[in-house]
């Protein structure tokens, strides 16, 4: 009995899980193209003007796919960056291991070394979709910003800070701070932009005022690395946060009230 089981045991690793790895060394039926294998005459390649930094690819097939690219690429200056994306649409039909991810982050960052350059000496630099500096609103539907901002620069931060406040175009009840560049000057600015939900007649100063001295703060206690983690709100942002002098009764505000606000906010635009 144990001399056929073995003999059974044996069997199955011979023929089972051998066959089990060479259909998973096999490619498969419908192979898709490698970088190598991919060409214009295969990728039809059309270019947009509101696009800025990043391609668009949709496959159509096998071997077949549309490339959306920057009209800025259009130039005869970037065939060979055409190329390398090209290469890089063959690239991610591959199986993504590792090395297939290096290399594409690795091409990735070649494609935009070469294009900042190419912008550069065409003298025509591109600005990121997430760097541009959107307009600036700080009269609200029912509070300005600018000046709560101004008291809150006084008050706390000895008028030092130099950011940009404006309302958020957004439904949400996020506030951020972020940097982008200046289109005239191209200097890279603090924008604070603030959640719609705190232009209500119910929002009190002390919780405007709240928000932007919390936003503020990113401003003047920029983030921290640690190891491979980006610390935002560190243990100096916390102490610095508790001295608003209506810390407590702005959290609350923010907690209870503006949710109720931003909800109002969604179901206005959804009624449009």
């Amino acid at each position: 009995m144990r001399q056929r089981l073995r003999q059974w045991f044996s069997q199955l690793d011979l023929f089972g899980s051998g066959s089990i790895l060479a259909k998973t060394d096999q490619a498969p039926a419908t192979s898709t193209p490698s970088a190598s294998a991919l060409s214009h005459s295969q990728m039809e390649i059309v270019f947009a003007p509101r696009l800025r930094k990043g391609w668009r690819l949709e496959w159509r097939g096998i071997g077949s796919a549309k490339l959306t690219l920057p009209r800025y690429m259009e130039q005869e200056a970037f065939s060979e960056v055409r190329a390398w994306i090209i290469d890089w649409c063959g690239l991610t039909r591959r199986r993504r291991t590792q090395p297939i991810r290096d290399e594409l982050k690795a091409l990735e960052k070649r494609i935009w070394a070469e294009t900042d350059r190419i912008l550069q000496a065409l003298g025509t630099p591109v600005v990121g979709r997430g760097e541009r500096l959107p307009p600036i609103r700080s009269q609200g539907r029912v509070h300005d910003l600018a000046p709560h901002f101004a008291f809150v620069n006084e008050h706390y931060f000895q008028g030092t800070l130099q950011c940009r406040v404006t309302w958020s175009g957004r439904a949400g009840g996020l506030s951020y701070h972020s940097k982008r560049k200046d289109p005239q000057s191209g200097e890279t600015v603090d924008l604070v932009s603030i959640s719609r939900g705190y232009d209500f007649e119910n929002c009190p100063d002390y919780a405007l005022r709240g928000i932007l001295y919390h936003e503020c703060l990113h401003a003047a206690i920029p983030p921290l690395k640690r190891e491979k983690r980006r610390v935002v709100h560190g243990r100096d942002f916390r102490e610095r946060e508790r001295q608003f002098e209506h810390y407590q009764e702005w959290k609350r505000w923010h907690a209870e009230v503006l949710p109720r606000n931003v909800r109002k906010l969604i179901r206005d635009a959804r009624s449009r």
